[in-house]
């Protein structure tokens, strides 16, 4: 209500267009989805993506190492 620069979304929007708005912002906090890769890509500030991902010597980590699909700009929390 009274948050300044807080946008909320209506349900109507399609996935499109919730990401051609999400590339709008200056920063984002993404999931490791592909949806929140794409928008880590196209923003311009900031990009915060969860460093436990993929978990150390699981599966996907000993297929592709975080190194070789996490771009360096991206902070991993």
């Amino acid at each position: 209500k009274n948050i300044p620069n807080v946008i909320v979304t209506p349900d109507s929007l399609t996935p499109s267009e919730d990401m051609a708005l999400l590339t709008f912002c200056q920063h984002a906090l993404i999931t490791t989805g592909t949806f929140g890769w794409w928008v880590g890509m196209l923003t311009e500030g900031t990009v915060v993506c969860d460093a436990r991902y993929p978990k150390p010597h699981s599966w996907l980590s000993d297929l592709c190492p975080a190194e070789h699909y996490i771009p360096p700009w991206f902070q991993k929390l």
